[in-house]
C-alpha cells in the first residue's frame, strides 16, 4: 500500500531528501541539488508531499536511523510565488516524479491533488 503524506509530517524529514533526490535523478532529466529540496521543505512545508510504501509492521515501529524510514516511491515539490506581480498568490509545481515500479496506480494524481 502506498500512502501520500506531507513531507513535513516526518520528525526529521531532512532524512527523506536523499530518497526524494534519487527518485528525481532516476526519472527526470532536470535534477536538483539537495539544498534545493531543503529550501522547498523549509519555505513551503505544507506544499510538498511524498508517496511512501507503508511498512508491513506500521509506521509506529519506524523510528531512529535513516534505514527505518519508509521507501519513497514518489514526490511532489511545490511552492508559492514569492512576489506575485499582480498581487494574487500563485502556486507552482516545481517537480513531480513517481518511480517506474509504482506508475499507473494513480500516485501522481494523488500527489497533485494533495499539493
Amino acid at each position: 500500500m502506498v500512502d501520500i503524506l506531507p513531507l513535513s509530517s516526518y520528525p526529521s524529514y531532512i532524512d527523506l531528501l536523499p530518497s526524494i533526490q534519487t527518485c528525481n535523478i532516476t526519472n527526470l532529466p532536470e535534477n536538483y541539488f539537495l539544498k534545493y529540496y531543503l529550501y522547498h521543505a523549509l519555505t513551503w512545508p505544507q506544499l510538498s508531499f511524498v508517496a511512501v510504501v507503508r511498512p508491513k509492521d506500521g509506521y509506529s515501529k519506524h523510528h531512529g536511523g535513516r534505514d527505518s524510514y519508509p521507501k519513497v516511491v514518489g514526490y511532489v515539490l511545490a511552492k508559492m510565488e514569492e512576489e506575485p506581480t499582480d498581487g494574487v498568490a500563485h502556486g507552482h509545481i516545481t517537480s513531480l516524479s513517481v518511480m517506474r515500479t509504482h506508475r499507473r496506480l494513480g500516485i501522481a494524481e494523488r500527489l497533485m491533488r494533495m499539493s
